[in-house]
């Protein structure tokens, strides 16, 4: 996870906040012939806001359902396949 700055707008504190995730591979022979590679993504999930009523957490309803296609797919697949097998 990862937290910006605590910002306040109209008076209220908000605190975004993100999850990061990266990663690094390499490899190579007995040539010396080898290379690396890496990347990183950064999905903003929602915010943090403190107000008079006490603090609250707000998702990003965007990056959850972007988030959700994978699992929506696999779901779809899966039952696919076993229906399939079950005729």
């Amino acid at each position: 996870m990862a937290y910006g700055d605590v910002a306040t707008i109209s008076g209220v504190e908000v605190l975004p906040v993100a999850i990061v995730s990266y990663a690094f591979g390499g490899g190579g022979d007995d040539a010396d012939n080898g290379g690396g590679a890496g990347g990183a993504t950064v999905v903003p999930i929602g915010i943090y806001f403190r107000d008079n009523k006490g603090v609250h957490f707000r998702p990003n309803l965007f990056a959850f359902a972007l988030a959700s296609i994978p699992v929506v797919a696999t779901a779809g697949w899966v039952t696919g396949r076993i229906l399939k097998h079950l005729r």
